[in-house]
Parts: structure tokens; C-alpha cells; sequence
């Protein structure tokens, strides 16, 4: 009932940083009401008119790292989202005008003003040492002391002539917010109030108006959502989520920046040829592709820790489901996860010189798609679940680091304590690492060896006396040469067994696990109270 006929405003304000005014404002239009585009659109700019803020809708709201809107607009613009809300017909403001300098607040108040004369609405608002001008907006006027009991409650032109009576002076000229501000600092003013003809005349109003509170109830039968799951995901996404792909930050931190690792991997591994070193090599760069993702997750930590507040608030008041939220996010982002998995694998792959075939790239970039995506939903996870600032940033690598200690590449299975085995089973890094090793050798041979100059990066492996050398190359040299088979590479890590399609199988399952997870961080973790 409260969430359909009221708004609140709370005294510090959470909105998207990289939206603009209008776009904030079309947003929570679109997912609140149910009416037509046109009507939604005409009710934009009248509260647009309303909080005089047409000079600034192209502006970007803005955060801490998002030069924005100033404080005087910030405020217009949350009194501007709650007046979209649905038949609100009272609206809770916390503080209006604190952190705001007399000329912006008293701006933000004659909005105020303006709007309960034009709506009628009824608007409560909390504020400390109001200005004269601003006091003289009030009709009504409540007083709180200390440990909040009441010592005043009634029109705010008589609170002079009450506390007056009481014996408290009133010197001509002062601030009355000030003079009464002095006079609530006595104990005496809880007791008057008590026992005086106010009280009782505001406790049988009270009494009288309790009756309607059935009437209102009785009214209120709908759900606390304008629509449907799937409505509210087509909104989220056309609305809020695809907007992100407009911003240069999104690509860079997305594309940008596999496209430059992995142009930087390219040029430590660069045409590795399948004598033993290179084959050491590829091992390496292939467990580093794996777990690469697992760390630059940061980014969507830092995301999700922006948008706290912001989510934190709009599920408070009932703008989209947790689910919707969590699924908006994961589905925005598959496109770009898609085109950044397949160009880093471009780049990376064939410059190294890995296997020559389109079916084997392929399967490359799968691989490498869904380790992105289990990675984005480790960082949403973390930053959702852990609360503060600190928290998340450090789980992320802890948790990271775990999961490449038993990918298999470092420790082999065999020799991992008991403690630890568990974590390898469910482990999406050595799921992952391991069916793009055996996409690699599965039933492979390679000669690369048999030359001469294979066989001096062989005898400089084993790092053996000069006469040794020589003996050896003699050998080598009077007998037919062996192939190096994809399963001699794959047994020192067990993974003569493992199917390339059945490892990312068991990689992927880790999706709806996490995915669970970030939903489980949103609906339950808040990282504010009311």
C-alpha cells in the first residue's frame, strides 16, 4: 500500500552515473507505468517543467568518477523520479536541502512548493535550520527533541504564539527555526505539549482518520510491480542495460582490453613451433588464457559495486523483480562477451601456432566465451554479496587464486592433499584449461623434434655436458625419429581420459551455479538500511 499511493526521496541520492537526465527519468517512466508511450512521454516533461530542469536533461547525471549534474539538480531530479511514481499521493523527502547552499536549496523548495499547489499532492519532509524563507513554505510544522518525542505538531504560523506561552522569549528579528530549535532543547517543552489542548485535538484527528486506513487497503489489490517478468526485461534492456554500449569505457574495459592482452601474449609467444619448449609454452599461454579471466573480473566487481546503491534503491521501491535485474545484466553483456572472446582468440591464436583448423578455433573461442561469461558472474557475485568498498576487491583475487592452485597446470591431481580435491572437481578453470589442451593434442603427432635444430632445443633442455651432447647427437643422428603424440603431452597432467566437449560441459555448469549465486547477492544482501 505504502509503495503505491506514497514516494520517497532519501536524503542521498543513487542514480546510473552515465545517463543523462531525460534518459534516468524515461527509465523509471517506462518500467513504473503502465499507460501509453505518448502519455509516459508528456508526463516527462511536466515534471521536467515542474523541477525546472530542462537546461540540464542531455546532462549526464554523474558519480564519483562521472562529472555530472550539480547537487541542486541532483536533488531536483530524485524529486523528479518520484513524481513519476504511480497515483503517489504523498510524498517522504529526507533532508531536501542538505549539502546544498542557501540559493539551491531555496530553489529546490519553491519546486516543492510549486509542486504541492499544482498536484495537491502532500509532501513530509525532514530538515534541519531551515532559512526564513524556507520556514515560511511550511503549513505544518512538527518538532522533535531529543530521543524523538513530540513537542509540537500544528499549523507553523501558530508554533510562535505555543512556545511563547511557555515562557520562552521571542526577540524580534531572529530566525524562528533558531528560536525554536532553543526552546526544544528543554525538557519542560515534552510535558507542556503533553497536557495541552493541541495534543488532545491532534489525538482525536488522529482517531478519526485511523478508519480510512481500511478504505485504502481494501483498494489496493494489485501486485507491487507494474509487469511482467518478461516485460520488465524488455524495458530493462531497451531502457538501461544496451544504453551501456554507447559508452567508450564499456568497450575499453571489455574489448579493449583482451584485444591488447592478447596482442601482448602474441608477442612473448609468438610462433611456437611442437618441440618440447614450445610445447612447454603452449601449455603456458593456454593455463594463462584460463585463468585470465578469472582476474580482469575486477571490472565487473567495480561495476556492480556503482550500482548498489542504485539497484539497492529501485528494488525498495518496487521498480523490477531481483531476477529481472540479474538476467538484464548477463543478457546485456553477451555481445560484447561474444566479440571480445572471439577477437582475443583471433589474435592470439594463430599468431602463436596453434592447431591450423577452423572446427579446432572454433572451439577455441567457446571455450574462451564461456570463461568470460563464468568470470563476469564470479565479479557481479562478489561485488553483490560482499559488503563495503575493500571487501569485494579483496575476495576477487583470494578466490581467483584458489581456483588456478587446482587448474591442474601447478599441482597435478594426484598429488593434491584431500583437503583440496573437492575444489579441483568443481574448479571451471581446470574444466576449462583441460579441453583446450585436448583440443590441442587429441590424437596428434608431431616431427618438429627431428631436425637439427629440435634436437639442440632438446639437448639445451636437459642441460647436458658437452661430450654427452655429442654422444646423444649420434645417436639421435643414426635413428629413425619418434613423434611426439598428443598423449605423451597430455598424460603427465591426467588428461588422456578427458573429452574436450564433456570438460566445457562441465565448465558451463558452473554458470547457472553463479548465476544463482548473483541473484541470491541481490535479493538478499543490502548494502543500506531504511
Amino acid at each position: 500500500m505504502l509503495k503505491k499511493y506514497t514516494a520517497y526521496v532519501p536524503q542521498t541520492e543513487s542514480f546510473f552515473g552515465g545517463a543523462s537526465v531525460f534518459e534516468t527519468l524515461l527509465f523509471s517512466v517506462m518500467i513504473r507505468r503502465q499507460e501509453s508511450t505518448t502519455y509516459k512521454l508528456q508526463l516527462i516533461e511536466h515534471v521536467i517543467d515542474q523541477m525546472n530542469l530542462d537546461k540540464c536533461r542531455h546532462a549526464l547525471v554523474g558519480n564519483h568518477v562521472i562529472r555530472g549534474i550539480s547537487g541542486g539538480e541532483m536533488k531536483r531530479l530524485a524529486l523528479a523520479v518520484a513524481l513519476l511514481a504511480a497515483d503517489a499521493r504523498a510524498m517522504f523527502i529526507d533532508e531536501p536541502t542538505s549539502g546544498l547552499d542557501s540559493s539551491m536549496a531555496f530553489d529546490v523548495m519553491n519546486a516543492l512548493q510549486r509542486l504541492q499547489c499544482e498536484d495537491g499532492r502532500t509532501i513530509i519532509l525532514t530538515i534541519h535550520q531551515p532559512s526564513m524563507n524556507i520556514y515560511k513554505s511550511f503549513d505544518k510544522l512538527m518538532l522533535l527533541c531529543t530521543g524523538g518525542h513530540l513537542v509540537f505538531f500544528g499549523g507553523a504560523n501558530n508554533s510562535l504564539e505555543f512556545f511563547v506561552t511557555q515562557g520562552f522569549v521571542y526577540e524580534a528579528g531572529v530566525n524562528i527555526a533558531e528560536y525554536l530549535i532553543d526552546c526544544i532543547s528543554f525538557e519542560s517543552t515534552v510535558e507542556y505539549y503533553t497536557d495541552s489542548q493541541l495534543c488532545e485535538e491532534n489525538k482525536k484527528e488522529v482517531k478519526e482518520l485511523s478508519a480510512i486506513v481500511h478504505t485504502i487497503d481494501a483498494e489496493c489489490k494489485a501486485g507491487p510491480y507494474a509487469y511482467s517478468f518478461f516485460a520488465e526485461l524488455i524495458v530493462m534492456l531497451r531502457y538501461k542495460d544496451l544504453r551501456r554500449w554507447r559508452r567508450g569505457i564499456f568497450w575499453f574495459t571489455r574489448l579493449g582490453l583482451y584485444s591488447t592482452l592478447g596482442a601482448l601474449f602474441s608477442s612473448f609467444f609468438f610462433n611456437q613451433t611442437y618441440t618440447p619448449p614450445g610445447i612447454i609454452n603452449r601449455n603456458g599461454v593456454l593455463f594463462i588464457s584460463t585463468i585470465l579471466p578469472a582476474f580482469m573480473a575486477q571490472v565487473h566487481v567495480e561495476e556492480v559495486k556503482f550500482e548498489r546503491e542504485v539497484y539497492t534503491r529501485e528494488l525498495h521501491d518496487s521498480l523490477y523483480r531481483p531476477l529481472t535485474y540479474v538476467t538484464s545484466k548477463i543478457l546485456a553483456e553477451i555481445p560484447m562477451t561474444i566479440l571480445a572472446s572471439v577477437t582475443y582468440s583471433a589474435i592470439l591464436y594463430f599468431s602463436i601456432g596453434l592447431q591450423n583448423t577452423a572446427a579446432a578455433f572454433a572451439f577455441f573461442c567457446l571455450g574462451m566465451f564461456t570463461n568470460f561469461t563464468i568470470a563476469q558472474l564470479i565479479g557481479s557475485t562478489i561485488a553483490a554479496s560482499i559488503p563495503g568498498d575493500v571487501g569485494p576487491a579483496a575476495i576477487l583475487p583470494i578466490f581467483s587464486t584458489l581456483y588456478m592452485l587446482v587448474g591442474g597446470f601447478f599441482i597435478r591431481v594426484s598429488t593434491l592433499h584431500v583437503v583440496w580435491k573437492w575444489l579441483y572437481t568443481v574448479s571451471y578453470i581446470q574444466w576449462s584449461w583441460s579441453c583446450l589442451m585436448v583440443n590441442e593434442y587429441d590424437q596428434r603427432e608431431f616431427y618438429d623434434h627431428c631436425d637439427s635444430e629440435g634436437t639442440n632445443e632438446l639437448l639445451d633442455q636437459l642441460a647436458l655436458p658437452e661430450s654427452s651432447r655429442r654422444i646423444l647427437n649420434l645417436l639421435l643422428g643414426t635413428q629413425a625419429c619418434t613423434a611426439i603424440t598428443g598423449e605423451s603431452i597430455l598424460r603427465p597432467f591426467e588428461l588422456t581420459s578427458r573429452n574436450k566437449f564433456i570438460s566445457l560441459g562441465y565448465a558451463a555448469c558452473s554458470i547457472p551455479v553463479f548465476f544463482a549465486f548473483f541473484y541470491l547477492g541481490v535479493s538478499c544482501v543490502r548494502h543500506e538500511k531504511r
